[in-house]
């Protein structure tokens, strides 16, 4: 079984080029409790870069949002959820 990802936009620092990146859950959720750095990669270059903390902020809230898709029942639409 594959290991869940959260799909992130990420903007590539010496081009500007925009990419998805694929990150594994796990990865993202444990370099968010401690507090470490976030490796992100861009497809149009052979670069790495940490993340900034408006990116990680931003990847917080993708992981949020994919856990929520995750644990809702496909019977029941996202609107009605909310009554």
């Amino acid at each position: 079984m594959r290991e869940p990802e959260v799909l992130v936009p990420v903007t590539c620092p010496q081009c500007g080029a925009e990419s998805v990146a694929r990150l594994d859950v796990s990865v993202v959720a444990d370099a968010l409790m401690a507090g470490t750095g976030l490796p992100l990669t861009a497809k149009c270059h052979s670069m790495v870069w940490q993340a900034t903390p408006l990116e990680i902020e931003q990847i917080r809230e993708y992981l949020v949002a994919s856990c929520i898709d995750l644990h809702r029942s496909p019977a029941v639409p996202a609107s009605a959820e909310l009554r």
